[in-house]
């Protein structure tokens, strides 16, 4: 079984969210992508505390795709910095883990 990690990334348009998700499963580079709106993010930025409004999007992909991934995402996305975190999922249902990797087209390891 390959490497299959949930990627979090988010985005301040709600509007813009759902064409981002069909962005990033459309170029085969997620099996899944799940919005969760109305979220509100403190973070530094530019020296000062910002308070904003954003939908996280959680992507279903695989580590083989991470490069490509990461291209499509810096290039698509308005953020001069756009959050691209890997988590690594350690476990779950295989059946579920198995369609990612069937999903994407992705070689045994």
């Amino acid at each position: 079984m390959t490497s299959q990690p949930a990627v979090a990334i988010t985005t301040s348009d709600p509007q813009r969210a759902p064409e981002l998700a069909r962005s990033i499963v459309g170029a085969g580079l997620a099996a899944c992508v799940q919005l969760i709106p109305q979220i509100r993010s403190f973070y530094i930025w530019e020296g000062a505390v910002q308070d904003d409004a954003e939908t996280l999007l959680l992507i279903k992909t695989d580590m083989a795709l991470r490069d490509r991934l990461i291209g499509h995402i810096t290039t698509v996305h308005s953020y001069d910095v756009p959050e691209l975190v890997f988590l690594n999922i350690d476990d779950g249902l295989p059946a579920y883990l198995d369609w990612i990797t069937t999903v994407l087209d992705i070689a045994e390891a």
